[in-house]
């Protein structure tokens, strides 16, 4: 077999993936090729069979000699690490070599043209996933790829054909059913159910599955139903953006069950802050509830306004992200759940006792409703 050479231009690499300060490898081109010769020493170490770094004016080159063909396949599985870690150059040059070589190789065409896509480089992820979906017309994931970039692109008839297309091979794909189902949620919610909820049974651990399919419940109708789904998809990985969206959803469901219920005279956004925070404590529990209330009022003493609807802040002590009312409140709720006797220094009382009558309602409905079971 032979050897593959890899050619990694000085000019063009991703100086983040250096462990060195990108400043300092642009004004020293000697330190630069020391820490870029390191790094692919360390990348070509992961490969079986045997390796060479060589080092050009303009460019360092890796020989790469495959005893095997399973070692091609230990290449590929390295691409795919180096994808996953968003390590987008070095990928794309091992990618661009292989291609020559194997230009109809489903594995290589595939993730080259995911890669491009995350990258948001759409039209050539496009032009690539074309090529793989002629050469390989049965992978349904070739399919499901190029609907996602077709939809990326705002191409959405296009990207629904070749999700239909994909699951024609495939009905049990649910990355493909997930995928449609968020499409199709754009026009006709109810219609995407039927896919969004094979995905969410399919892709139990996917958060965007789930959020995605708790967000199709609420806009046909079932918040109840939703705020089951979101809650669980919440807990797949707490410190995600799509964590954050589910955050947003279940207060959007707050809001909406509360409309025109709020008595003249309450603040309605602090109602529905006063029941997303008496939620969320009662999930974290008293210890966590108390570390929040504290690590607000430190925040609030250099200054919370109110006011300010744009800006938004994270806790080290709670998940997600809040406005100032958000944290004022959750302040003020925190309080009241964990240190009853320490001053908040602001009154929500009115809204806060609305919140718990509410709270109080619902689970007398939910003990009701178990009973009648």
């Amino acid at each position: 077999m032979d050897p593959f050479v890899f050619d990694f231009k000085l000019a063009e690499f991703d100086l983040s993936l250096l462990p060195v300060d990108a400043e300092c490898l642009k004004s020293n081109e000697s330190m630069l090729r020391s820490a870029l010769e390191r790094y692919l020493r360390e990348v070509s170490d992961r490969l079986p069979g045997e390796g060479r770094i060589t080092h050009y004016e303009d460019r360092v080159s890796v020989t790469w000699l495959a005893e095997t063909s399973r070692d091609v396949d230990s290449l590929m599985e390295l691409v795919i690490g180096l994808i996953r870690q968003r390590a987008f150059g070095t990928a794309e040059t091992i990618l661009r070599t292989l291609l020559p070589r194997y230009p109809d190789d489903r594995r290589v065409l595939f993730n080259f043209g995911v890669m491009l896509c995350e990258q948001g480089r759409l039209k050539e992820a496009r032009r690539v996933l074309r090529r793989l979906t002629r050469a390989a017309p049965g992978f349904a994931d070739g399919w499901d790829a190029l609907g996602v970039a077709l939809s990326m692109e705002g191409k959405w008839k296009d990207a629904s054909r070749a999700f239909q297309e994909s699951l024609s091979l495939d009905s049990e794909n649910g990355h493909t059913l997930r995928n449609l189902g968020a499409l199709t949620a754009r026009k006709d919610p109810q219609e995407a159910l039927r896919y969004l909820k094979r995905a969410a049974k399919l892709l139990p651990t996917d958060q965007a599955a789930r959020y995605t399919y708790g967000k199709c419940l609420l806009d046909t109708g079932s918040p109840a139903d939703a705020d089951t789904v979101l809650k669980k998809a919440i807990a797949l990985q707490e410190n995600s953006r799509i964590a954050d969206l589910c955050r947003e959803a279940r207060i959007d469901i707050i809001r909406r069950s509360l409309k025109a219920r709020v008595p003249r005279g309450l603040r309605t956004e602090v109602v529905v802050f006063c029941l997303a925070a008496l939620q969320t404590f009662k999930e974290v529990g008293r210890e966590r509830t108390q570390a929040a209330a504290f690590e607000i009022a430190a925040l609030g003493r250099s200054g919370l306004d109110m006011s300010d609807r744009t800006s938004r802040f994270r806790l080290r002590s709670l998940a997600g992200v809040f406005s100032a009312l958000q944290l004022v409140v959750y302040m003020y709720v925190g309080l009241k759940k964990a240190a009853p006797r320490m001053d908040p220094a602001i009154d929500f009382s009115r809204e806060y006792e609305f919140a718990l009558a509410v709270m109080q309602r619902k689970k007398k409905i939910l003990t009701q409703v178990k009973q009648r079971r």
